[in-house]
């Protein structure tokens, strides 16, 4: 069994993260396959990198506090 995965980006370089898991494509919208479900664990802690780096070297502070305003305004009104 394999898990097809498509990665999308608004922000940080994706597609050598793809390149490290059999796929590619192009910087801001890459594709991968995984061998099995930890492989695809795996994948998304090396994303949670990909992701906080950028941020780190971007210094956006405002970005995650808008989202996590949006989160909490979702999840009120339930």
């Amino acid at each position: 069994n394999k898990v097809r995965v498509r990665i999308r980006s608004k922000g940080p370089v994706i597609n050598t993260l793809a390149e490290k898991y059999a796929g590619g494509g192009h910087p801001l919208a890459s594709g991968a396959t995984v061998k099995n479900w930890e492989e695809l664990d795996d994948l998304l802690d090396d994303m949670a990198r990909v992701v906080a780096e950028y941020l780190r070297e971007n210094n956006i502070k405002r970005v995650i506090l808008k989202y996590l305003n949006k989160i909490l305004k979702r999840n009120l009104k339930k």
